[in-house]
């Protein structure tokens, strides 16, 4: 077993939040590559809880084109991330420069 399974395996680091931490830094870093480029640039992931990936949007239209995308993007995720700790997405308005990476 690897340390990684070992990891996904704790019930307790579950609780603490902490696999939900390493999940929400891979998809920070690879979030061009599950979106695409033009979704990216207009799109931030800005927190996971609780199965929640809560992604900032740049206008109504990219929030609809999202809501359109969310089963795909969910999927990518998922793969992405080897498990389903992504449930579902919360899509917000963001008046932030969503251009410039965190």
């Amino acid at each position: 077993m690897s340390l990684g399974e070992v990891l996904q395996a704790s019930p307790r680091l579950k609780r603490l939040g902490v696999m939900e931490e390493q999940s929400q830094l891979k998809i920070y870093q690879e979030w061009e590559a599950v979106a695409g480029p033009t979704v990216a640039r207009n799109t931030r992931p800005i927190k996971l809880k609780h199965g929640v990936l809560t992604v900032a949007v740049r206008s109504g239209v990219w929030m609809q084109e999202l809501s359109l995308l969310k089963p795909l993007l969910l999927k990518k995720l998922q793969v992405l991330i080897k498990d389903d700790s992504v449930k579902d997405l919360r899509l917000t308005l963001s008046d932030f420069d969503l251009g410039k990476k965190p």
